[in-house]
């Protein structure tokens, strides 16, 4: 029965195959319905190999990471499966096993290859970018504190926004990355920041710089208070700026006049605390002046800097003048009386 079998048939279906060796038949004895069934058990335990599309871009995904996923599918289903090497790009892989168990890693590899395919779409479709132009004072704000308002849109949209670096030829262009749609959202959500600053009022304000640190307070928490109550930004100038007194003030016009009057109360109290308080203390600045212009008179001359009126300038003490040491001997009526030495910055003179 078997015998008869391979010769009909052949090995694998294949009918002009080579005559069949006796070593390779195997021989079932029994009833004939279960020859049969296990004349079908041994033929589904013989190995097959099938091709399966699957194109060569993707073949690295299929291995996954140090042959990772491969191994799993083989172990998983019981095949062995090849790839096609890289010199080849065949869009092509090789599954050899049982019939059943290479049936099963097919679909196993195809559905792969659908999400695999699936991801490569959503990653073109999300690589899509648009830019906008927004005026560069405006990207702290759309920023927000420790990015808490870019944060936000980013997470709501599923974007990537990114800003160009300061001082960059492009400082005004913003760019936005994502999905199509969900980029347009976010671009809506900016520039409704952007339409909100738009219409803010910007004022400049004088305000002595003596009393601008008492303004700003430890740490900033005087100026944040005031900023919080009035809602506006309040800049004070840099130390490089032209004009060390102008304080920037942005809001809503209201809120920007309220805010100025404010300021301008506190100057008026502080200020006059710093002149009681010069007048109290007389600074440096009158001393150094004098400094200065002692200094610049010597220099004038061009002698150099003298140190004057010094002991080495001194003349040596008189022992015989009763004036100078009165003990050593008396002072006669008729002799005028000597006014006492002048007293000089190193002492009195002798």
């Amino acid at each position: 029965f078997a015998e008869e079998y391979y010769k009909s048939e052949g090995i694998n279906g294949n009918v002009e195959s080579e005559p069949v060796k006796q070593c390779d038949v195997i021989r079932i004895t029994g009833k004939a319905d279960n020859c049969e069934r296990a004349k079908q058990a041994l033929i589904d335990l013989i190995p097959i190999t099938i091709d399966v599309d699957v194109p060569f871009e993707l073949h690295r995904s299929i291995i996954g990471q140090k042959g990772r996923d491969v191994k799993e599918l083989m172990d998983t289903y019981d095949v062995h499966i090849v790839l096609s090497p890289a010199n080849l790009k065949e869009d092509q892989i090789k599954i050899t096993g049982t019939p059943a168990n290479v049936e099963r890693a097919k679909i196993a590899v195809l559905d792969r290859v659908k999400d695999l395919e699936a991801d490569r779409k959503q990653r073109e479709l999300k690589a899509f970018s648009l830019t906008i132009e927004v005026n560069p004072e405006y990207h702290p704000k759309i920023i927000g504190k420790r990015g808490t308002v870019i944060s936000k849109i980013r997470a709501d949209h599923d974007v990537q926004i990114n800003f160009p670096k300061k001082g960059d030829p492009q400082e005004h262009i913003i760019t936005i990355t994502g999905f199509e749609e969900n980029a347009h959202r976010a671009k809506e959500d900016i520039m409704k920041i952007v339409n909100e600053l738009n219409e803010l009022v910007k004022e400049e304000v004088f305000i002595d710089s003596r009393v601008h640190s008492r303004l700003i307070g430890s740490r900033g928490r005087n100026i944040h208070k005031i900023m919080d109550e009035f809602k506006v930004d309040i800049k004070f100038p840099r130390s490089d700026d032209f004009d060390p007194n102008m304080v920037v003030i942005t809001g809503q016009d209201d809120n920007v006049q309220d805010a100025k009057d404010h300021l301008l109360n506190l100057e008026e109290e502080y200020l006059q605390d710093v002149i009681d308080s010069e007048q109290r203390h007389p600074s440096n600045y009158t001393f150094n002046n004098v400094v200065e212009s002692s200094t610049n008179r010597s220099n004038s001359r061009g002698d150099g800097f003298f140190v004057q009126g010094g002991p080495w300038e001194q003349r040596a003490p008189n022992t015989a003048s009763v004036t100078e040491f009165p003990s050593f001997g008396s002072r006669s009526h008729d002799e005028p009386q000597v006014p006492p030495p002048m007293a000089t910055a190193w002492g009195p003179r002798r």
